[in-house]
């Protein structure tokens, strides 16, 4: 089972894993076409723990109950994405509008367009048991410097967040019903 696994340190802090995160992330490994996801719980943070997992690698954010520390991470990512979407607003629905050619993401898009929602959309997003999507990942491209790249089923090609092009991407897979996996390294 370990074999299959094949990220095995923690980008945050260069230590390996544990025989448990390994086992950990090998039970939740999941593998579609030929690319390895870590299927993240589906608690409403799905979307930040993914982007947590691809940054760091860190097993923490797989875990079904987070320690403090992972907690902490989660509250930092709403809260960074939070204030650059209400600092850029215009940006955030200019680039949800360009990258989007699911009829559901440009719904999405047009709904929350006027300043009041926005700023209704930005206080709910600060709440840990809401659900990210396509508005925060632009948010967390742009605050951390990533290119963030979503692939999924329902999607006609992946979708991709201009960030750094010399740092590592975010690769993350969209499952639908507003869950997202993290790609292995």
């Amino acid at each position: 089972v370990f074999s299959r696994v094949t990220a095995s340190r923690d980008m945050s802090t260069g230590t390996e894993w544990t025989p448990e995160e390994r086992a950990l992330v090998a039970r939740r490994r999941v593998v579609v076409g030929r690319r390895a996801y870590v299927d993240v719980p589906a608690d409403g943070a799905c979307l930040f723990r993914a982007f947590a997992f691809g940054l760091t690698n860190d097993p923490a954010f797989a875990r079904e109950r987070l320690t403090p520390e992972a907690r902490t991470v989660l509250q930092s990512l709403r809260d960074k994405a939070g204030d650059w979407q209400a600092r850029h607003w215009a940006d955030v629905h200019e680039q949800a509008l360009a990258v989007a050619d699911e009829a559901w993401l440009r719904g999405a898009c047009a709904e929350t367009a006027s300043a009041r929602c926005m700023r209704r959309y930005t206080r709910g997003m600060r709440q840990p048991w809401r659900w990210g999507g396509h508005f925060e990942l632009v948010a967390l491209a742009r605050v951390y410097g990533r290119t963030v790249v979503v692939r999924g089923d329902d999607f006609s090609k992946p979708l991709v967040i201009a960030g750094s092009e010399r740092r590592r991407p975010v690769s993350l897979y969209y499952a639908g019903g507003a869950h997202y996996l993290a790609r292995l390294a």
